[in-house]
């Protein structure tokens, strides 16, 4: 799909962190990528320089500082003088061609203001299963253009974003319950055999995270789901009469959970 304008534009940015998704303007802070395509913008940092590269650096500092050496003794600079600037010169060459750059990470001038419209990624399992439906979608994308007169493709590229955002509201919620269901598995025994009534709360408590955990993972199941049949019927639209007709079924799936009009 082709950079486009719409109304509903969804920003994801990443670093070594967390991942943000928005509906305003991401950036990162260090040798940034930007990946736009539909209603969606990617915005990632390249991987901080490996030292290794700069071996090369320093063997060609190496070989140039006797070699200067060298010719300030002919031209009859102290010895001495010359040693501890050869030493100085090598520490500071060394220590610059050797140090890593700093790493990049997210910016995001408006969450603050409008945390509504953010949604914060930062616990590795929630940004794992973001990351592989980020790559059912664009997937699914890349397939829009064999879907033809059969959908509008301004309308599916937005019910994209829209899939990714609702996702990663999802995400953003089941990482907030996640503590509570690790401590279930861990003392599953916390809230048995308890008669008083602060037994009977804790074992609420507990059935009302086993309940929402089960929702937010029911749909997480519709979302991708509906990308994935989004993505392998576009696929083979163009050859298979019955997956042409499952992707827009897809399609519409997303338009009626997501919001889009149809």
């Amino acid at each position: 799909m082709s950079p486009s304008n719409h109304t509903f534009h969804l920003w994801i940015a990443s670093d070594d962190s967390r991942t943000i998704v928005a509906l305003a303007p991401l950036r990162v802070t260090r040798r940034p990528v930007k990946h736009e395509w539909g209603s969606i913008t990617e915005v990632n940092a390249l991987p901080p320089a490996r030292v290794s590269s700069n071996i090369g650096g320093l063997i060609v500092l190496v070989a140039l500082v006797p070699l200067c050496a060298a010719t300030l003794l002919i031209l009859g600079a102290p010895p001495l003088g010359i040693l501890v600037l050869a030493v100085l010169v090598l520490a500071a060459g060394s220590a610059s061609l050797l140090m890593k750059d700093p790493p990049s990470h997210v910016v995001s001038p408006d969450l603050v203001e409008f945390p509504d419209i953010h949604r914060v990624l930062d616990t590795p399992e929630e940004r794992d299963d973001f990351l592989d439906l980020i790559e059912l979608a664009e997937q699914a994308g890349r397939s829009l253009p064999a879907l033809g007169a059969q959908a509008d493709l301004v309308q599916a590229g937005q019910s994209l974003a829209e899939a990714l955002w609702e996702a990663a509201d999802v995400l953003s919620r089941r990482a907030q319950l996640r503590p509570h269901m690790d401590r279930q598995l861990r003392h599953p025994e916390s809230a048995a055999n308890i008669t008083r009534s602060s037994g009977y709360y804790l074992a609420g408590q507990r059935e009302k995270h086993r309940d929402m955990w089960e929702q937010v993972d029911n749909e997480l199941v519709r979302v991708r789901t509906a990308l994935e049949v989004a993505a392998v019927a576009g696929e083979n639209a163009a050859d298979d009469r019955d997956a042409m007709a499952a992707a827009r079924e897809a399609y519409r799936d997303l338009a009626a959970l997501y919001g889009s009009s149809s």
